[in-house]
């Protein structure tokens, strides 16, 4: 049975045409082209903090106004042999940035096997970014406290999944079709609602327990699962000197018998059913289990006057 289309706005086997494409190009090199070229002056702090000049790369993402130009160190970026190269990778970098991605993410996705950064820009780069921008022009998503205030759904999508994403944006742009299916999939990078409260409490608590990063949550499946079973079973398995889990196999997935059985081999000595219920009994009168054990109540609406 074919995965349900989630995409609304978008009709199943449309293609971008080539003006559309050529648009785009235009559209991405126009910072670059239309700025006048220029030598780039550091300022005294910044000449003091590295005796090395900046590379032709980083020249050319200042003068398009890329904020975090000077990120773009590593040798990757300044062994570029030519200036079409060199074009070719800040066109790049900037189409990227307009999705709300930050040097740190541009560098996950450029470290990829299949990296945007080798794709031919105007036959392949940039018809698929315009592709997938269409793809999900109705989308909106919420962004959290742990993501960048103006990641795109697109954004998020590079973000997440970079090695991935990273394989989709050198595709033939006539392959792209078969994008559907893929995203059809993973509906948790966009259609989760991460800015309601019961989600708040659970990144909160993931942040502060875990410190696992987002795709791992997403990648988990963490949002379907229930935070009282993962923070009571986490702090059961501390309190008995346990290593922390490197998944929510056995602290969100698995039936509590198994998960018992598991705790008990582990500890060396059998924890029973009772036992673990007196203890979760006693956890959630404690401060860490009355934050975590409950969910946020709804702020009730006053109601309104008739009339």
């Amino acid at each position: 049975m074919a995965a349900p289309h989630i995409w609304p706005g978008h009709k199943r086997g449309s293609k971008i045409g080539t003006q559309q494409a050529h648009t785009w190009q235009l559209s991405c090199t126009q910072a670059l082209a239309c700025r006048p070229r220029r030598v780039l002056v550091l300022s005294s702090q910044q000449a003091s903090s590295s005796s090395i000049p900046p590379t032709a790369l980083q020249q050319r993402l200042a003068e398009a106004g890329v904020a975090d130009w000077q990120a773009f160190c590593q040798p990757r970026y300044s062994t570029l042999a030519s200036e079409s190269e060199v074009e070719s990778v800040a066109a790049k970098v900037v189409e990227l940035c307009r999705e709300g991605l930050a040097a740190g993410d541009l560098e996950l996705l450029f470290q990829q096997q299949s990296s945007p950064g080798i794709s031919d820009l105007q036959a392949v780069f940039l018809p698929n970014m315009a592709y997938l921008r269409e793809l999900l022009a109705g989308e909106r998503i919420v962004t959290t406290p742990y993501e960048p205030p103006g990641l795109t759904p697109l954004g998020r999508l590079l973000r997440n999944q970079p090695a991935s994403m990273g394989k989709v944006l050198n595709r033939s742009p006539s392959r792209l079709a078969e994008l559907d299916a893929w995203l059809s999939v993973t509906p948790d990078l966009l259609v989760k609602d991460l800015g309601g409260p019961v989600q708040q409490q659970k990144l909160q608590w993931a942040h502060e327990q875990l410190g696992w990063s987002l795709a791992k949550l997403l990648s988990e499946r963490f949002f379907g699962r229930s935070l009282l079973r993962m923070a009571s079973r986490l702090a059961f398995m501390r309190q008995l000197g346990l290593p922390d889990p490197g998944n929510l196999q056995y602290i969100g997935i698995v039936r509590e018998p198994v998960f018992l059985a598991r705790v008990s081999k582990a500890a060396g000595r059998e924890v029973s059913t009772a036992e673990f219920a007196e203890w979760v009994a006693a956890w959630l009168r404690t401060s860490e289990g009355q934050r975590w054990g409950f969910k946020p109540q709804k702020v009730k609406r006053a109601r309104q006057p008739k009339g």
